[in-house]
């Protein structure tokens, strides 16, 4: 499988598959996590920066839960 194939991982096959054969450090599973909360944490914060200044309509069709 081809890294192009499918843009919706989190890590590269190539990078998890040298993990698994130790060819990276222990910790770099930890560290690619670490990577991601904060980002997720970043992308968090600026959606509540976003609803802070966005009209009350938008804000409560924004809270309202996808699916039921």
């Amino acid at each position: 499988m081809n890294d192009d194939d499918y843009d919706g991982l989190l890590f590269s096959v190539d990078d998890l598959e040298r993990w698994k054969r130790r060819e990276l450090p222990p910790s770099w599973l930890d560290d690619q996590a670490a990577v991601l909360i904060a980002r997720s944490k970043a992308q968090s914060a600026q959606f509540q920066k976003l609803l802070a200044t966005a009209d009350p309509a938008t804000v409560s069709r924004l809270k309202n839960p996808l699916c039921r």
